[in-house]
């Protein structure tokens, strides 16, 4: 993106269909000569869990991990004023993003009791345990995408005043895909470009999907 962003100020190219950093939108915007237009995106990115690990597969957990995460300081941390965070997956593109469906709600307070009825209990170095087992996972990130790797870190940091110990496991892009579609993974800074219609929620999220694009193994009669 810093190479495509240079060459767009040097007169180089004409435009550039994504701006996804702040710090490369704050280069863009000092430059006379160039214009930002915002429009609605395809692209969404975010944190998904592979419910196949026996960790993850509790839902409970998965819903106590996802109310600690302060997504609009992410969000405004990474991207600034230029992205929104999403309710649900899709984008603000897709029509059905104006239904009022609630998002989850950023509650530690309800986290740490959700943590702590599902029997996980901070130690004394600040990690919650359950029968000697630590509350720990990994994230993969590309290395190519240092927009992913700096919400991994403030994800991170988020999680660990929590009691929970985020592992960052950036990898190099071809195996950040092959992992991610062979389910090697605990976690995974995922992100997409949809199509404008909701029917790609099918097939990112349909357990016919799973296998596939389907990669975290989601499974729901309801949905299907």
């Amino acid at each position: 993106v810093s190479a495509a962003v240079s060459a767009l100020l040097a007169g180089e190219a004409d435009a550039m269909e994504v701006i996804p950093q702040r710090d490369e939108l704050d280069r863009v915007r000092r430059a006379p000569d160039l214009k930002l237009m915002p429009y609605p995106s395809p692209f969404l990115a975010g944190l998904l869990f592979n419910v196949r690990r026996p960790l993850l597969a509790d839902r409970n957990l998965r819903r106590a991990i996802a109310m600690l995460l302060d997504r609009e300081t992410i969000v405004r941390s990474v991207f600034g004023a230029a992205a929104e965070v999403p309710i649900g997956s899709v984008s603000r593109m897709v029509w059905i993003a104006g239904n009022p469906v609630r998002p989850m709600a950023f509650d530690t307070v309800a986290a740490s009791r959700l943590l702590a009825s599902l029997g996980w209990r901070r130690g004394d170095d600040g990690i919650r345990r359950r029968a000697g087992r630590k509350l720990t996972f990994s994230v993969l990130v590309p290395t190519s995408s240092q927009s992913r790797q700096n919400a991994a870190v403030i994800a991170q940091q988020q999680l660990r005043q929590a009691g929970v110990d985020l592992q960052i496991q950036p990898v190099e892009y071809a195996r950040f895909g092959d992992r991610s579609r062979s389910g090697d993974f605990d976690a995974v800074f995922f992100s997409w470009t949809l199509d404008p219609s909701p029917a790609f929620l099918g097939q990112f999220w349909g357990s016919r999907a799973i296998g596939a694009d389907n990669i975290g193994g989601y499974a729901s009669p309801v949905f299907d």
